[in-house]
């Protein structure tokens, strides 16, 4: 049975116009990103591998140590430059329907709205947007659209909100959010998601895999205790 998984980087950008809109951080980058930090970065975002020693495969293409590839993200990590790297499982193979939330926000209540938005897991995708009637706008799942509606509703009520509107997705496009930090010209693949996926309990393994490949390791050989749960040789 395939499993619809994608391997990808989460790399925090910042904008001058809606940094509290990005969920994965505000403040100014604590880290110097070197060209060789950027480097790393782009290897990581555009071609990581899918190998037993992902992070000596990356080294090797850089020309560094594994040893140094390592340590660096490590560093990016702890800082918060990059959130983690693992596989994105898709929503409807976990039961979850999502829907874009647009909501008529005050602006004085903006970063309040926010901070209490970004704490619920599963929202991404936030931002402020130039429309008539609605203008903070985000991603968000639940179990079904009547708990969505209602865990929205909930958290907007706090702030005497209650004009918004719950846009359910009938069919997802994915496309990649990768940030070109050298030519600052993203690059990056679009996809129209199945509707019909395999729910994840249906293919036989355990929770724990998932919870394990969601965010991998930063170390020399990442999946072996991913593969060990799957029964399956990280060589094989």
């Amino acid at each position: 049975m395939r499993i619809l998984i994608k391997p990808y980087i989460t790399v925090i950008h910042r904008s001058a116009n809606a940094n509290h809109f990005f969920k994965f951080g505000t403040e100014a980058c604590p880290v110097e990103l070197n060209g060789k930090v950027r480097a790393l970065l782009m290897e990581l975002q555009y071609n990581f591998p899918i190998t037993k020693r992902p992070f000596l495969d990356i080294a090797k293409r850089l020309d560094e140590d594994e040893d140094w590839v390592i340590s660096e993200t490590r560093n990016l990590v702890n800082n918060g430059v990059i959130k983690r790297i693992g596989a994105l499982v898709n929503y409807r193979s976990r039961g979850l329907v999502s829907a874009l939330i647009g909501a008529n926000v005050p602006n004085e209540l903006i970063d309040e709205v926010a901070r209490a938005v970004n704490s619920d897991p599963q929202v991404s995708h936030n931002f402020v947007r130039d429309h008539p009637r609605y203008n903070v706008w985000f991603v968000t799942k639940a179990r079904s659209k009547e708990e969505l509606v209602a865990k929205v509703s909930n958290t907007l009520s706090r702030f005497g909100i209650g004009d918004f509107v719950a846009l359910t997705a009938l069919r997802t496009y994915k496309i990649d959010v990768k940030f070109d930090l050298v030519s600052g010209v993203s690059r990056t693949k679009a996809a129209i998601l199945p509707l019909n996926v395999p729910s994840i309990e249906s293919t036989g393994l355990p929770m724990e895999f998932f919870r394990r490949l969601r965010s991998i390791g930063i170390e020399k050989e990442p999946f072996n205790e991913i593969a060990n749960l799957a029964g399956v040789d990280v060589d094989g």
